[in-house]
């Protein structure tokens, strides 16, 4: 990115392409063996999967489950404009894959990366779908120099179809701020499908972290999410 190497990690499946592409974006704990886990079971299902370590400024890149305010205070040193920067190269290097389809690229992201994932819809014209699962900061009423421009708000720029997964009770996402998702999708015409699944917290689809994980909710929102993929990325 700007003529300076970001490490990334590509996941492809076994047969022969050329497969749909997707952007896969972490939570605040980085490209950690949960993250890469998912992109191969993303290829397993026939996706040519990446994800970028955006962390890589960093001395550590990746942060413990049991120690969130560590990747929280790595966070706080983000910056949209790199990590768009960084998601497009992504988006760019996919496509430069002979076992790529070009025009079959969506993103997908968890925490921190559900507000990634969503915030690449609004910024990369040509992503062909985009899911969210339970992301916070999509609504932020306090914004920082870091990220000034909360992504709802510009969300009139999507071009893809939307698919997001919430918790019940987050306590990254009160529910006024999903009303202003679904509000925000609605009145700017964008096709999505926002679902809360009952009985869930925050991270619940993340099944490297007990203290969260919600196994029939997590089977759920996966199969959703390979039917809207399947829908948007492989017809």
């Amino acid at each position: 990115v700007n003529g300076n190497p970001v490490p990334a990690y590509l996941a492809m499946p076994a047969e022969e392409g050329p497969h749909p592409g997707i952007i896969v974006m972490s939570e605040i704990f980085g490209v950690n063996e949960n993250i890469k886990n998912v992109c191969m079971r993303l290829a397993d299902q026939g996706y040519a999967a990446v994800t970028v370590d955006h962390f890589h400024r960093e001395e550590e890149s990746t942060s413990p489950f049991d120690q969130p305010e560590i990747g929280l205070e790595k966070r706080s040193r983000l910056k949209d404009v790199e990590l768009i920067a960084e998601m497009r190269a992504a988006v760019d290097a996919l496509k430069t894959l002979d076992a790529v389809n070009a025009d079959s690229i969506g993103s997908l992201g968890f925490c921190l990366g559900g507000r990634l994932s969503y915030l690449a819809a609004c910024t990369i014209p040509d992503l062909a779908a985009c899911v969210v699962f339970y992301g916070g900061g999509v609504v932020n009423d306090s914004p920082t120099e870091n990220m000034p421009v909360p992504p709802v708000e510009m969300t009139a720029n999507i071009r893809c179809p939307v698919l997001a997964h919430y918790a019940e009770e987050d306590h990254t996402v009160p529910q006024e701020h999903l009303e202003r998702i679904r509000q925000a999708l609605k009145d700017h015409g964008k096709e999505h499908e926002v679902i809360q699944y009952p009985g869930t917290i925050h991270g619940f689809a993340n099944d490297s972290k007990p203290d969260s994980y919600e196994p029939e909710s997590a089977k759920l929102a996966w199969e959703r999410t390979h039917a809207f993929l399947e829908n948007h990325l492989k017809d």
